[in-house]
């Protein structure tokens, strides 16, 4: 357990090599952690009465230089706080919905193996930040909505798959622009 009470988390050396589930805990702007291999964290949802977890409105950067995977719980940001997830040597799935007020949603999954991409199964949704998934295939399997308001943009990309979707996902923005850009079809 990480714990740094109103102070900020800035574990992002690409030597850490974690060996299980990191939990995050903290109250201020943001938290980063960076794992070599596997990066495996536990919820990131603040409970109160335990002090585990991250305030709602402490942004996220977790990256993992194979796979990262999340607990199984919605993720609820507000004010300026960001979710920014990477899985640069493996696939990632979301959880469950990812929410931001003003900060900016972003999914990267890095693999250049042919079986790695992104799967998304449940919706993005930010007030006016930017959602932005950049991956080798995207394919959204579920009720992956991606939706935004005001100014935010939703750019999704594929490097060298397709950008899959169910029948009636929604791609939605108040002013911002969509940009989906599959370089693999």
């Amino acid at each position: 357990n990480l714990q740094a009470a109103s102070g900020s988390i800035d574990l992002r050396s690409e030597n850490n090599d974690f060996t299980g589930t990191v939990q995050l805990s903290a109250t201020s702007a943001d938290a980063a952690v960076r794992d070599i291999n596997a990066l495996n964290l536990a919820s990131i949802v603040r409970n109160e009465s335990s002090s585990l977890g991250l305030a709602s409105a402490t942004g996220i950067t977790a990256i993992a230089g194979t796979t990262l995977q999340l607990a199984q719980e919605a993720i609820t940001k507000t004010g300026a706080g960001k979710v920014d997830l990477r899985a640069l040597g493996g696939e990632f799935q979301t959880a469950n919905t990812i929410t931001t007020e003003n900060g900016n949603i972003s999914i990267t999954q890095a693999s250049e193996t042919s079986t790695h991409g992104i799967t998304f199964n449940h919706a993005l949704t930010s007030t006016s930040g930017d959602i932005t998934i950049s991956g080798r295939s995207i394919s959204n399997s579920g009720a992956g909505d991606l939706v935004t308001g005001s100014s935010g943009n939703i750019d999704a990309t594929a490097t060298a798959g397709g950008v899959t979707h169910v029948s009636g996902t929604r791609y939605e923005t108040g002013t911002g622009r969509i940009d989906l850009d599959a370089n693999g079809n």
